[in-house]
This record gives structure tokens, C-alpha cells and sequence, in this order.
């Protein structure tokens, strides 16, 4: 194998490892908006069950409304985070001739 073929064969394998790479991140992001989404209904549907509950339950429900208004805008914070990595990412393989 010449030095030419084994070097474009490493940079097609660097080029499938960043693709796959890409697809990860973007994949992830999107699991993170669905949970960002039934966090989001927990939050909501709180005031609903609270009034179906006494009042020695109320505080667990205030609890899980709670951290679900934690879990969503943690999810929501994640998710644009790796949204504004891809598009980086995907800036910097553009840049050295990649594809993504």
C-alpha cells in the first residue's frame, strides 16, 4: 500500500469517526428535548394532582414539581449546549475539509 492510499484511507476513517461523532451529539440532544418535554408535563400536570391530594401529600407533590422544573431547564440548558458544540464541530471538520 503506497503512502498516499494509506493516508487518504486514515483520513476517510477520521472522517467516519467525525460523522459518527456528529450523529451522537445530535442524537443525544434530541433525547434530551424529550425529556425536557415530560419534565415539562410533570411540572405542569402538579397544580391538577394537588388538588386531588391532602394535605400531609402536598409537600412531596411541591417536591416533584419542583425538581421537574429543575430537570427541564437542565435538560433545556444541556441540549443547547450541544447544539452550539455540533454546529462547532461541524464549523471546525468543514474548515479541514471534512464533511458533515
Amino acid at each position: 500500500m503506497s503512502k498516499s492510499t494509506t493516508h487518504a484511507a486514515v483520513n476517510t476513517a477520521a472522517a467516519d469517526i467525525a460523522d459518527e461523532a456528529l450523529e451522537l451529539l445530535e442524537s443525544t440532544r434530541e433525547r434530551l428535548d424529550m425529556l425536557a418535554s415530560l419534565l415539562r408535563a410533570i411540572y405542569r400536570a402538579t397544580p391538577a394532582v394537588l388538588v386531588a391530594l391532602g394535605n400531609n401529600s402536598r409537600s412531596g407533590a411541591l417536591d416533584a414539581q419542583h425538581l421537574a422544573g429543575l430537570g427541564e431547564q437542565s435538560a433545556v440548558e444541556w441540549s443547547e449546549y450541544l447544539e452550539q458544540q455540533t454546529e462547532q464541530l461541524k464549523g471546525q471538520l468543514d474548515a479541514v475539509g471534512g464533511e458533515a
